[in-house]
């Protein structure tokens, strides 16, 4: 080996020619010297390593035992015209070890030369690349089936990169984009922002929107129609140069879902508000008929109770309880739409406090009924004081109304849990069946008939309106003749 080396390294002394041989023998890095037809001369341990071929094997042989058939006849060709002509060759080889197992390396071929310049044998340099390229198979493979665009340019704006979604996203092909300024792809309005941009982080590595997550902007097609576009970038730097890659969604269907939705609620909103607006002025307009109806028919009823029949008395019977009835009617109503049109600024609100207020407006109630009510340690809540106390005196009033042959028990609890309180009525009346969780919170909606439970049914409704506007959720778990607990949420707010 030393004569070989001395021969074709003539302009080295001793000493560096031996620390030459020495790193050649123990790099990580195969070598293989040939003579000027191809033959193998020299192989060194990295090669044995990475091959599988021992030095007996090899020597001797021409490198075309390393030949797996995967890489181009043609480059094969250009390899050896180059190196002839005295000139280095550079690529990548797709190899097969001894094994059969397949390999890459990237090989650097150059010739060597006597006093009188000629070539007297070629040095192949070889590094192993495999893991390497299975990334980028892995990689490729990536960029060719996502959904997402993918774009990569380099530090001037030059596109790298353009995969078949950002060709179906864009409609160009990608010979037509990469090699070309990004900006072609972006309208008028964004191009000379991006470009200060680019310049300003390439100048002071300071960015406005690089690994900030995904930012929503216009891309421009190549039928000159600006879209909706979400991007996200990130960038790598390659030794002294900076790539930049750009993750790129369509949101035109998002953005067109989302202004349906503004649209909708918009309408939703307004709806709403026309009907409230009704709901409070016919109800409010109702009062005054309603109460001359009902006060004509009571003084009728006191002055000619003993000259009628008892056919009339019962009409006018019925008259009077009717008009009573539609007065409550209203006043429930007018209640509902109250929730909204007549409500407080939050502020913080003692739970305890609430509780306490409720249970002595309903004194006479829990005597009646010969009710326990217990509760736990209540919170401070950020509420509307009136309608805390409303949706308190509801659901304890349910409980105390909708009993069974035992006494009421009532128990109420308050539980944090991550960022809401959790609130739960529970008792020991006559339940309620899963079918009708949801109908008992419509206005109006009754399960059981007045004779056996008065009232309009509006109550739950109004709970339920008083929670939601809190940006809480109301619900419940009962059984039929096992009691039922009523939960509810408020958010946990400074």
């Amino acid at each position: 080996m030393t004569t070989l080396f001395e021969d074709g390294l003539h302009g080295l002394n001793k000493q560096h020619l031996s620390m030459l041989i020495h790193s050649i023998e123990h790099g990580s890095r195969s070598v293989i010297v040939t003579d000027v037809k191809g033959c193998i001369q020299y192989v060194n341990p990295a090669f044995v390593k990475i091959t599988g071929y021992a030095k007996e094997e090899a020597i001797g042989k021409n490198p075309r035992i390393l030949k797996s058939g995967e890489t181009p006849q043609g480059q094969y060709k250009q390899l050896w015209e180059t190196i002839v002509s005295g000139n280095e060759w550079e690529g990548e080889f797709h190899n097969r070890k001894k094994t059969g197992e397949y390999y890459w390396v990237f090989a650097t071929i150059s010739p060597m030369k006597n006093e009188e310049g000629a070539i007297t044998h070629f040095v192949a340099i070889q590094r192993e690349i495999t893991e390497r390229k299975r990334k980028e198979v892995r990689f490729n493979a990536f960029v060719k089936n996502t959904a997402d665009a993918l774009i990569a340019i380099d530090e001037q704006g030059v596109v790298e990169l353009f995969n078949p979604a950002a060709e179906k996203m864009f409609g160009y092909k990608k010979e037509e984009v990469v090699g070309e300024n990004v900006i072609m792809l972006m309208p008028e309005s964004y191009r000379k922002k991006h470009e200060d941009g680019l310049k300003r982080y390439l100048n002071t590595g300071k960015a406005r929107i690089l690994g900030t997550g995904p930012i929503e902007l216009e891309a421009l097609r190549k039928d000159g129609t600006a879209f909706p576009i979400e991007l996200t970038i990130g960038d790598a730097r390659l030794d002294e140069y900076f790539t930049f890659i750009g993750i790129i969604r369509d949101i035109t269907e998002r953005k067109w879902a989302e202004q349906k939705l503004i649209h909708s609620m918009e309408e939703l909103s307004r709806s709403n508000a026309e009907l409230q607006q009704f709901a409070y002025v016919a109800s409010h307009d109702l009062q005054e008929p309603l109460r001359m109806i009902t006060s004509y028919t009571k003084l009728l009823e006191r002055r000619y109770k003993d000259k009628l029949d008892s056919n009339a008395n019962e009409y006018i019977a019925f008259a009077v309880d009717g008009a009573m009835r539609m007065q409550q009617l209203i006043n429930d109503l007018l209640a509902y739409s109250r929730v909204t049109s007549r409500c407080r600024n939050f502020e913080p609100v003692n739970c305890t406090e609430v509780f306490n207020r409720v249970a002595k407006n309903l004194k006479i109630a829990i005597e009646e009924s010969g009710a326990a009510i217990t509760q736990d340690h209540l919170p401070v809540v950020m509420a509307d004081p009136s309608q805390l106390t409303q949706l308190f005196q509801n659901l304890i009033g349910n409980a105390l109304k909708f009993r069974g042959e035992a006494p009421p028990r009532v128990h109420i609890s308050a539980e944090k849990k991550e960022s809401e309180w959790i609130f739960s009525v529970s008792d020991n009346g006559i339940g309620i069946d899963p079918q009708y969780y949801d109908r008992i919170f419509i206005v109006f909606q009754r399960l059981h008939g007045k004779e056996d439970y008065p009232g309009s049914g509006i109550g739950l409704s109004i709970c339920k309106k008083i929670v939601e506007r809190h940006s809480g959720r109301i619900w419940l778990k009962s059984e039929p003749g096992k009691g039922a607990t009523f939960y509810f949420s408020l958010p946990v707010r400074n």
